[in-house]
């Protein structure tokens, strides 16, 4: 009678792994799922940044998805232009970068500026005028968040002129 109850315990608890596994499956959906069509992505793994060094134009909207298992987030090693405090499992956090340079980067629950998990995007280009949101998005429906930017171009034009010494010549 023992052994039957053991057995019959047994059975139940693997039952039960068996429905966890089935409600807790993979539906193939990803954090990047939470980008824009148009945004370029670096993937947050578990203590890296995929990729590590990013080159785009100014303009353009970088997603940071949460593909790991971890919280990360996302903090400038200078300033406070952009980043986040947190971004759970799941979730993704997206940026516009308008001004051209390097903006160097590292999530503190992994590393600190410069060591550990961090990263850099090098913005080339023009800058450009516009309007930016950033947002920090779940899977969930009901709690997601948008963002949205809208942005107009601008132009410059470069003349040269000469000029002439007091002796007449030109340069």
């Amino acid at each position: 009678m023992r052994g039957l109850r053991a057995g019959a315990l047994l059975v139940g608890a693997i039952a039960m792994v068996g429905i966890g596994a089935v409600a807790c499956s993979d539906d193939g959906s990803s954090a990047a799922d939470e980008c824009g069509s148009g945004d370029t992505i670096v993937e947050i793994k578990d203590n890296t940044f995929d990729p590590e060094t990013l080159e785009i134009e100014a303009g353009t909207t970088v997603c940071w998805p949460n593909e790991g298992r971890n919280e990360h987030n996302v903090k400038p090693d200078e300033g406070d232009l952009f980043g986040t405090d947190s971004i759970d499992p799941g979730e993704a956090y997206t940026y516009t970068f308008e001004d051209p340079g390097t903006y160097a980067y590292y999530c503190s629950f992994h590393g600190a500026p410069g060591r550990g998990q961090i990263g850099e995007v090098i913005v080339e280009g023009a800058a450009a005028t516009s309007s930016t949101s950033s947002s920090t998005s779940s899977l969930s429906p009901s709690t997601s968040t948008s963002s949205s930017t809208s942005s107009t171009s601008t132009s410059s034009s470069t003349s040269t002129t000469s000029s002439t010494d007091v002796n007449g010549n030109d340069d």
